[in-house]
């Protein structure tokens, strides 16, 4: 049985889960005009930009500190009741904080008993419960805002990740055959855990050896999309069915144009090797804009999605090192990242005061003297 390799998260660098393309064909009947399906083109080696030209607002809140609540970095984020549910790095624990960025409780149910989990793969919001799938024991896990056992249930079927969908839950079975023959991306199951369909086909399987650590089910309003593993589209989930949304051309610094690298990992790695090559990306997606990173880090980029233009920002600072900024999600039209509180103060800096809000309790010499990271909201410009 073949290896994989499990890549950590870093601040900077997201990190994703993605695989074959199925078929691209858009169902284009009914949808609004963004959601009609597009193919843009990117150069990942383009002049780079300074972010600060293209935001308009930020939003800072900090998050408390405790002895009880002390944060390595925000490897997810989520909204539930006016609290937030914030995991704790590669930590298997959530800390609970108020809208204004107060600590008010860590949950760590890490263990073997059948009220715990092993680990915190993935992470989503079910009704006003916290869903976790726990990737070690392949069940999935849930437990109130205080931390109370709700239930558990195992999954029957190998899968990369899980997220709650329609009642039931999507799981991603990229990575093996499915029954030791079906060739398909995604599994609908229901809130029983039995199965209702597969859907996102696949022809050839793309070998890259790798497992990301995010979700690669991601929110979109209130729909779900879903990447591939090295895949370059994104799909909307609907009903039964996985419809192409978007799509990023990398021309011929995508990795995997030919399909005879489908299986050779030697001529993976040599490509990778070349300046500016692309193996893997993830894509957030909002109504108007994608943001998007790349495996090899060529940068953060920000997308319009009604004019293709965007923008390739490189997170240098004036002073030695970068800033680091971690995507965790779209709020509306606002980006959320996860940053270091002790490069708050010089990236706030490039901004105009007007551009600058604090969440009512965050004040900026709080947010220095603490050793948490903090969560900012940053609202790039229309035009790109």
């Amino acid at each position: 049985m073949k290896r994989l390799t499990i890549l950590p998260i870093s601040i900077l660098a997201l990190c994703f889960v993605a695989c074959s393309n199925p078929d691209k064909s858009p169902e284009n009947a009914g949808k609004s005009s963004m959601d009609k399906f597009k193919s843009y083109s990117v150069d990942v080696l383009s002049p780079t930009s300074d972010i600060f030209e293209s935001i308009e607002n930020v939003e800072v809140m900090m998050l408390e500190q405790t002895d009880e609540s002390l944060l390595t970095f925000v490897s997810k984020s989520l909204s539930v009741e006016d609290h937030f549910v914030i995991k704790n790095g590669n930590k298997s624990e959530l800390l609970i904080y108020s809208e204004q960025g107060k600590f008010i409780r860590k949950i760590n149910n890490q263990g073997d008993g059948p009220q715990e989990y092993r680990s915190i793969w993935d992470l989503w919001i079910e009704g006003n419960l916290i869903g976790i799938y726990d990737n070690l024991s392949k069940r999935i896990v849930k437990y109130d805002l205080e931390g109370n056992f709700i239930e558990a249930q195992r999954i029957s079927t190998p899968a990369t990740h899980v997220h709650y969908y329609n009642g039931g839950y999507a799981l991603d079975v990229s990575n093996s055959l499915v029954d030791d023959s079906l060739k398909y991306n995604v599994m609908l199951i229901d809130e029983k855990m039995s199965r209702k369909a597969l859907i996102a086909p696949y022809e050839n399987r793309k070998n890259g050896g790798i497992v990301w650590y995010l979700n690669n089910f991601t929110d979109y309003g209130s729909k779900l999309l879903y990447q591939n593993t090295f895949g370059d589209t994104i799909y909307t989930l609907k009903e039964n069915n996985a419809i192409p949304l978007l799509s990023i051309d990398f021309g011929n610094e995508w990795v995997w144009k030919d399909t005879e690298i489908y299986t050779d990992p030697q001529k993976q790695r040599q490509l990778m090797s070349e300046k500016g090559m692309v193996k893997m990306f993830f894509m957030l997606v909002s109504e108007k804009q994608v943001f998007f990173t790349t495996l090899k880090n060529n940068g953060l980029f920000v997308l319009d999605r009604a004019t293709g233009n965007y923008r390739r920002f490189d997170m240098k600072k004036k002073t030695p090192g970068k800033f680091m900024l971690n995507g965790l999600k779209w709020e509306e039209n606002r980006m959320l990242f996860g940053t270091d509180s002790g490069d708050i103060g010089e990236f706030l800096s490039q901004l105009n005061p007007n551009q600058v809000k604090f969440r009512t309790g965050s004040t900026l010499e709080e947010i220095e003297s603490s050793e948490n990271p903090l969560l900012i909201w940053i609202k790039f410009k229309d035009q790109l």
